[in-house]
């Protein structure tokens, strides 16, 4: 897909009745506010007018290697943001 002229973490683009779906996260790792972006942006695509198919193309280095652990890390609530992640990657 066409990479958008600005920097965007998570785009569509839609060709005939189909729509894919490319994110860009920093090595693959998604945190919550990441992962809820991109439930959204999926559900939102299923929703367009025409569209049969919503294909998960993942980013030019990784497809997903889950949370993002640094997040968890430098959090001043660890164990929150934890579940945070957690929730959000199940959607």
């Amino acid at each position: 897909g066409t990479i958008p002229g600005t920097f965007q973490d998570c785009w569509f683009s839609v060709k005939k009745d189909s729509c894919f779906v490319y994110w860009a996260f920093y090595n693959g790792a998604m945190g919550a506010s990441q992962c809820q972006r991109l439930a959204t942006l999926i559900r939102n695509c299923g929703k367009l007018p025409g569209i049969k198919t919503v294909l998960l193309m993942g980013g030019s280095n990784a497809f997903s290697n889950g949370i993002d652990l640094n997040a968890i890390e430098a959090s001043t609530n660890p164990a929150e943001e934890s579940h945070r992640s957690i929730e959000a990657v199940n959607g």
